[in-house]
């Protein structure tokens, strides 16, 4: 899956790219179907993006992969 250049670009300073894609591989995993995996790309940018002020980056990772997590769950219950 080829991510935006503003993605990565976000995402560059909160998680290494090796570990971004490492979780977008898990949560679409987990969550597509019922979700295309567009969809679960959008919120875990949507969660890195949420952070990208943080000035404190531990933890970082553990919480953006629970927000989404979180966000992809609840997601999937609507469309069931």
């Amino acid at each position: 899956m080829t991510l935006p250049t503003s993605a990565i670009a976000t995402s560059a300073h909160l998680l290494d790219l090796a570990d971004f894609e490492r979780l977008e591989a898990r949560l679409i995993a987990e969550f597509s179907p019922p979700l295309r995996p567009e969809e679960v790309q959008r919120c875990l940018v949507a969660c890195v993006t949420k952070y990208q002020s943080a000035t404190v980056h531990n933890y970082l990772s553990v919480l953006i992969e629970r927000e989404a997590h979180d966000r992809l769950r609840a997601s999937t219950k609507c469309t069931t």
